[in-house]
């Protein structure tokens, strides 16, 4: 025993009060030959330097990915806040603004549409109505120059309504 504690060889507890690992984690890291060690009956020895070495290599481990993560999260902040993100972000907005005036305005369109289709029907009954007018002007008799004239007169303020009921709409 005296010779293996001569070779820098320390026990598993005291490894552990080193080390910060435990005991078992340490034996387990001897078995896979991880670290050096020597089993002696069913205790561990541990090399002080091989376990000082693997020390060393765990924290410059855990600074490479400490490093990595902090880049990686960079990254992701870059993107989330850059001008491209922005961008895409108002983009949305303005498409959902210029979606609703769209609506509308084809809303406005259709009943616009409407009030021409109504416009063209009054346009034939007053069309009409004064072939009828000047059909009987031109006959030259009284009663139906008469009714002539009061049917001009009805369609015109039809038609003035109409385009006043037009203009409303818009």
């Amino acid at each position: 025993m005296k010779q293996l504690l001569e070779k820098n060889l320390i026990s598993t507890k005291e490894a552990s009060e080193l080390s910060g690992y435990n005991s078992d984690y340490l034996s387990r890291l001897c078995r896979e030959n991880k670290i050096e060690g020597t089993q002696v009956g069913r205790t561990w020895l541990v090399s002080r330097s091989s376990l000082q070495s693997f020390i060393r290599s765990q924290e410059e481990r855990k600074r490479g990915l400490a490093e990595s993560l902090s880049k990686e999260r960079e990254r992701e902040y870059r993107k989330v806040t850059s001008p491209v993100a922005k961008a895409t972000r108002a983009a949305g907005k303005v498409h959902g603004e210029v979606d609703q005036a769209i609506k509308s305005t084809l809303l406005s369109a259709s009943l616009y549409s409407r009030g021409l289709k109504l416009m063209a029907r009054s346009s034939s009954l007053v069309a009409t109505g004064l072939i009828l007018a000047l059909s009987a002007y031109a006959a030259g008799t009284g009663a139906l120059e008469n009714f002539a004239d009061r049917a001009v007169v009805s369609a015109l303020s039809a038609r003035e309504s109409f385009i006043d009921s037009v203009n409303a709409l818009e």
